[in-house]
């Protein structure tokens, strides 16, 4: 068993299951910056139950439960792939986890996970990750986590996980893509799209398109990200229309300067709700201002 002893120096991997982190970084600044849409969730309850649980944790491995929690800074827990309560606390990390670290992080617990009662090899292990993503971070999260939940399935699929259910009305393999293929790569059309999470109109910040409407978005139209069919025409908010086409128009002109005025057409038309009585021969004209 992996063991920790509050009276040694700590050396540990940055991708260990580090409960303490979890509960004293990433939850709070996840809450902080997070906003919480589920009605069920009880952060004093949530936060009660997880800290009895480590409580336990640590009376069963033989640590100082008191040395490590009230302490000014942060003292590691680690916890052992092989205890019964690995997976409960695996579950509420991801909950809180980088989204953009999610897939190194279970890389790194599969490789060192050892078994225990509720799992005893790869298959089972990613059975559980299964169970976690699927049910219970979508119960017990503060909101839907659908940016952590997305990259748990990749991380599934990518390590052959069977079972795995329809999500994210993912497109089959055999649909041909025919998304747009340009000169820009998905970080940098992600950040350019992302802006209108947070876009200035006349001196005022305000929100656009959601960023689950924007990933909608990105994955339904661009080559690069993983193929997406759209649930349904995004509605664009606090934003005229004109001002939607200007900041469409200049995107393409980074993406790809020698761009169709069809494709600016098909974009916003298949797109955005906005435009549903806008003709194509006035996106035209705008196309070409």
């Amino acid at each position: 068993m992996d063991q920790v002893s509050s009276k040694t120096s700590f050396e540990y991997n940055f991708y260990d299951l580090n409960i303490a982190q979890t509960l004293k970084v990433d939850l709070p600044y996840a809450l902080a910056n997070e906003q919480i849409t589920n009605p069920r969730f009880d952060k004093e309850h949530f936060l009660t139950q997880v800290w009895r649980s480590v409580e336990t944790y640590c009376q069963d491995m033989g640590l100082d439960y008191d040395d490590l929690v009230n302490t000014p800074f942060i003292k590691p827990i680690i916890v052992s792939s092989s205890h019964h309560l690995y997976f409960h606390f695996l579950e509420i990390t991801l909950m809180f986890y980088d989204p953009f670290l999610i897939k190194h992080f279970l890389h790194y617990q599969l490789n060192k996970f050892e078994g225990n009662d509720h799992a005893k090899n790869k298959d089972e292990f990613l059975g559980q990750i299964l169970h976690i993503g699927y049910t219970t971070i979508k119960e017990n999260s503060p909101n839907n986590n659908l940016h952590r939940k997305e990259k748990i399935f990749d991380w599934l699929e990518e390590n052959g996980a069977k079972d795995l259910p329809e999500r994210f009305s993912t497109m089959k393999a055999s649909i041909s893509d025919n998304r747009y293929k340009g000169k820009l790569r998905p970080p940098d059309i992600t950040t350019y799209w992302m802006q209108l999470c947070t876009y200035e109109v006349k001196g005022k910040v305000v929100e656009v398109l959601s960023e689950v409407e924007v990933k909608q978005f990105l994955h339904s139209n661009f080559w690069g990200f993983k193929p997406m069919k759209p649930v349904s025409k995004l509605t664009a908010k606090n934003i005229s229309n004109s001002e939607l086409r200007a900041f469409s128009k200049r995107f393409f002109d980074q993406f790809n300067h020698d761009v169709q005025t069809t494709a600016f057409i098909r974009i916003l038309k298949n797109n955005f709700s906005n435009f549903d009585s806008t003709t194509e021969e006035s996106l035209r004209k705008n196309f070409s201002k």
